[in-house]
């Protein structure tokens, strides 16, 4: 379980810092920088949540909110979705979820 939450942690301040950034060097819509921030701190806030279905819902709109704004980044810095960049982002995040769910 440690395990898990250690990637789930890992991958959200990675996911912020570049929400960050983005932010601050104006490379992307504002929307886009925001909502990998929020999906960020909503990962991060699932220390705080003991009930396990409460920290599925954070883990999981946190993981859609970054999956969103990857693909907005990529609509938007490169005209098109990259679906190979998608897809292992997406299965990352499943593995997260079938891992937490696994291993609780």
């Amino acid at each position: 379980m440690i395990i898990v939450l250690l990637l789930a942690y890992l991958y959200s301040l990675l996911n912020l810092t570049i929400g960050l950034i983005q932010l601050v060097k104006k490379s992307i819509p504002l929307s886009n920088a925001v909502l990998f921030i929020i999906g960020s701190i909503s990962i991060l806030l699932t220390i705080f949540i003991k009930a396990p279905t409460s920290f599925l819902i954070f883990l999981i709109a946190g993981l859609a909110l970054i999956q969103i704004g990857a693909i907005l980044n990529g609509i938007y810095l490169k005209g098109k979705i990259t679906i190979s960049h998608q897809l292992t982002r997406l299965l990352f995040g499943i593995t997260l979820v079938i891992l937490y769910q696994t291993f609780r």
